[in-house]
């Protein structure tokens, strides 16, 4: 498939879509959240096989280069295989070389005195310059006819690639050539940096706005530093009224301070000298604590409790519960 098929016009399933009251279920919620990371994500995947596969050079598209024809890299490799191999190509029929002053002429007596190093054969169009051995030169470019099984100037590139072994694996120094004022090669490091660019932009745009929460800078961020159900667990439910998810902490704001609303505090410090403070109504907080072994915890003027006020004992495991400044406290334990 084109690569072009591969961008995405419109998301399947827009949040924007939904009502400001949504009638989901948590599931089917939670669904419509992932989808567009989801098609997102199928896209993305689906434009890497296909410039990983044997036809991706013929996607990617290159300025028109003088001399070569073709508007992708495949069809102007494809033309430039054609001019390197024709002036490669030997002339099995002539007699002559190419002397050092740039003249083509007979071979004489003594082959290396006439610019055709020693072992050299008539026919082979080859130019004296300084101490250079062509033989070896020469060698380098039979190899490389001969790996792309060309004989007598036929042209079997194609018919040699589809041969050739696929690459199921690239690696970051693996190259593709590209043409920019000269032959160049770019680096499968670099294409994957421009597409991390490309898709880190397109990631972040399809990012929820969320109550609370900064939104990352890429989406390495997304994938390594944040936490999906709490950056979920504060997503705006809407403007009428309606709870939002619970989210959760480690430790208690500092003594005096209120705590928050719709908040599970799960303490990992034990607590000893304290006093809690409640936000403004309405509001509701669960707490699990451990106490230290000499505890002073005290509540807001005001409180008022389900099973009388509580009194903590040291090192013991509470849990409690408060709405709108109204407390249930227990002591947790195993019988």
């Amino acid at each position: 498939m084109s690569i072009s098929n591969r961008k995405i016009d419109a998301w399947t399933s827009p949040v924007v879509s939904e009502t400001d009251r949504p009638t989901r279920t948590a599931d089917a919620l939670k669904a419509v959240f992932d989808s567009n990371s989801n098609q997102l994500k199928a896209a993305h995947n689906a434009l890497i096989d296909d410039l990983a596969g044997t036809g991706g050079a013929a996607e990617i598209g290159a300025a028109a280069i003088d001399g070569l024809t073709g508007a992708t890299v495949q069809s102007q490799m494809e033309s430039l295989n054609t001019k390197v191999f024709s002036v490669l190509k030997t002339t099995e029929e002539s007699n002559r070389y190419l002397d050092g002053n740039g003249n083509y002429t007979v071979p004489q007596v003594g082959a290396a005195a006439n610019g055709v190093p020693l072992g050299g054969a008539n026919g082979n169009f080859l130019m004296k310059a300084g101490t250079t051995d062509f033989m070896t030169v020469w060698a380098g470019a039979e190899s490389a006819r001969s790996a792309l099984n060309v004989a007598d100037g036929a042209d079997n590139t194609g018919a040699a690639v589809a041969a050739a072994s696929a690459v199921t694996t690239l690696g970051d120094t693996d190259t593709i050539p590209a043409y920019s004022s000269g032959l160049k090669k770019i680096t499968w490091a670099y294409v994957k940096g421009l597409l991390t660019t490309y898709f880190d932009a397109l990631y972040t745009a399809a990012l929820l706005t969320m109550t609370g929460y900064t939104k990352p800078a890429s989406t390495s961020a997304v994938l390594t530093t944040d936490k999906v159900t709490e950056a979920i667990g504060k997503v705006e439910k809407g403007l009428d009224g309606k709870r939002s998810v619970v989210v959760t902490a480690t430790s208690l704001p500092t003594s005096g301070s209120a705590l928050s609303d719709n908040t599970e505090y799960r303490v990992s410090a034990n607590v000893g000298t304290y006093a809690f403070a409640w936000p403004a109504n309405p509001f509701e907080v669960w707490v699990k604590f451990n106490t230290t072994s000499s505890p002073s915890i005290t509540f807001p003027s005001g409180t008022k409790y389900i099973g009388g006020a509580p009194s903590f004992a040291g090192s013991k495991t509470y849990e409690m519960s408060v709405k709108d400044g109204v407390v249930i406290v227990q002591e947790v334990t195993s019988t």
